[in-house]
């Protein structure tokens, strides 16, 4: 069955994204510290993230108080609940975030970390002010939801699979043109046409069973198991990554293929345990012993026979 439990109330969100952010935080402080360090030592990686507008003395007047305002006090969050250090690192990361902003616009340049730090500003706002990301679908109309789930699917993949890949071939001086090899480029437009295809039919049995769309910000109001989800959890995630990589393949890119690399961690060991918890809260029983027989990124052999 595709669906048969509805959701409770989401209550108490910011105490619920308190209790289980701290995978967040930890990989938030690793990615910040593991950034510096590529930054310090290799010039290539510097150079993807520069503003022409900013000397390199400048730019490293940052490393001491971006370490300790987002790095250190990630790492100290990733293991004490507290709201008031949450809204410390909100606030860190709005000033950091209006500086890269302000420097693109300057330079004309530097839209990747620019690009970078706005959804590092976005992902802490959720987890600041939860409530306001997971909400149920107000209908369960199949036609609003439909139309609703079109805009949000445009959206993503022309900020995902578009911009983001764009600005990484871009600012890595990479050849913006197709490979010219037959068999590689033929695997990678089948790849992305697979993945493209597992991605919409997860998107559609999420709006016509579980009676909403895929946003947390509109969420189903049902549990749904059937269709790409009766052979794994998040075939929308799978779909994601796997478009990306097709992509990297497509270009002969192995910047966008560390951007799907970089994607695919980040969804595990962030969204995920967060999107998990919820998902218990919501629908309890039912959607642990979905979890206990289905995988999370690899379909099950028997499954597909």
């Amino acid at each position: 069955m595709g669906f048969g439990i509805t959701t409770r109330p989401y209550r108490n969100g910011v105490a619920f994204v308190l209790k289980n952010s701290g995978t967040a935080y930890l990989f938030q402080a690793s990615l910040i510290s593991v950034w510096w360090v590529l930054i310090s030592v290799c010039d290539e990686f510097y150079l993807l993230f520069s503003f022409s507008e900013i000397s390199r003395e400048s730019y490293f007047a940052l490393l001491v108080p971006d370490l300790l305002l987002l790095g250190v006090l990630s790492l100290v969050r990733a293991y004490k609940e507290s709201r008031g250090l949450s809204l410390i690192i909100l606030g860190a990361f709005s000033y950091a975030t209006l500086f890269c902003i302000n420097a693109s616009f300057l330079g004309s340049d530097g839209f990747l970390p620019t690009a970078t730090m706005v959804f590092g500003l976005v992902f802490n706002v959720y987890l600041c002010y939860p409530k306001f990301f997971n909400r149920n679908s107000v209908t369960e109309s199949l036609l609003k939801n439909s139309f609703k789930t079109l805009i949000q699917v445009l959206s993503f993949w022309t900020l995902f699979l578009g911009v983001i890949p764009y600005l990484i071939l871009f600012v890595s001086k990479s050849q913006i043109d197709v490979i010219d090899q037959p068999l590689t480029l033929y695997t990678g437009l089948i790849l992305f046409l697979a993945f493209t295809l597992l991605g919409l039919s997860s998107a559609f049995f999420m709006v016509r069973n579980g009676k909403g769309t895929p946003l947390p910000m509109d969420a189903t109001n049902y549990l749904v198991t059937a269709g790409p989800y009766n052979y794994i959890r998040n075939p929308m995630a799978v779909a994601g990554v796997g478009q990306i990589i097709a992509i990297s393949i497509v270009f002969s890119s192995v910047h966008v293929a560390i951007y799907s690399l970089i994607g695919g961690l980040a969804w595990h060991f962030v969204v995920r345990p967060i999107e998990e918890t919820d998902l218990v809260q919501k629908f309890g029983s039912a959607y642990l012993e979905y979890k206990a027989r289905t995988r999370c990124w690899i379909p099950q052999k028997k499954r597909l026979l």
